[in-house]
């Protein structure tokens, strides 16, 4: 510690963690900091963890791996007495979803359901829904490698859900609000088979998709007009706000 103290910079949350547990002191003046920094770890070690997994392809010896060293973390919260009662950040395909939380395993659980779901999307092993098509392309998601295939064992109460989701929605063109109101009252329905779609793919079409909708068309009418160096044909423009 005197080094950051010296340098007058912050330790790490592992540093923090092994001055309280090395403390008896600290240990009893810092007991809820200390839980609240092992939180904090834990949350950074699945996002670590998940991105091993996509290395491997996710393997079912590394994604068992990750649900035992998941398990132990979790054990030793519930042994701190730490209890969570917050809002969570998760990633799904390109956006952030803050859901409130109050069970470890549902964090554990949705932060890789979130991953797998987007990874699977870009590579073209999942369905895209309505309103992820209207904002996105199968190998051109951002942030998501296209080459990752996530075994089809581990997407299938993911498509069943989709399929659901499919069924329940026209195939005509329809609003976004219009969606909304289709699917809002069979969530629990479909939460019975994916029961991370609430907190990501719902919370995607409640809270993102049409603002984002927005933005893609604005881009797409904005790169449509042509300048004074560089000026473009009827076709040209017609061609960019259509699939824009």
């Amino acid at each position: 510690m005197k080094t950051y103290l010296r340098d007058k910079s912050d330790p790490s949350i592992a540093v923090l963690q092994r001055v309280l547990d090395g403390s008896k002191l600290g240990a009893c003046l810092f007991a809820e900091c200390g839980s609240r920094l092992y939180y904090l770890m834990f949350r950074q070690n699945i996002d670590k963890r998940i991105e091993a997994l996509e290395d491997v392809n996710y393997a079912d010896t590394d994604y068992q791996s990750y649900k035992d060293l998941t398990d132990a973390d979790i054990k030793v919260l519930k042994a701190g007495g730490y209890q969570l009662d917050e809002v969570v950040d998760f990633k799904f395909l390109n956006f952030t979803c803050s859901r409130q939380m109050n069970s470890f395993y549902d964090v554990r659980d949705i932060a890789l359901a979130g991953r797998i779901k987007s990874v699977a999307l870009n590579a073209g092993d999942l369905k895209l829904l309505p309103f992820e098509d209207a904002l996105f392309e199968v190998g051109h998601i951002p942030n998501y490698r296209q080459t990752v295939r996530v075994p089809k064992g581990y997407l299938k109460n993911y498509a069943n859900a989709r399929d659901a989701v499919l069924k329940l929605l026209p195939s005509s063109a329809v609003t976004f609000s219009e969606m909304k109101k289709l699917l809002r009252s069979h969530l629990a329905t479909i939460k019975k088979l994916d029961a991370s779609f609430v907190d990501l793919e719902w919370e995607v079409l409640e809270e993102h998709a049409e603002t984002a909708a927005i933005n893609k068309v604005e881009k797409g009418v904005l790169d449509a007009l042509p300048d004074e160096k560089h000026g473009k044909s009827f076709v040209e423009v017609y061609t960019i706000i259509v699939y824009c």
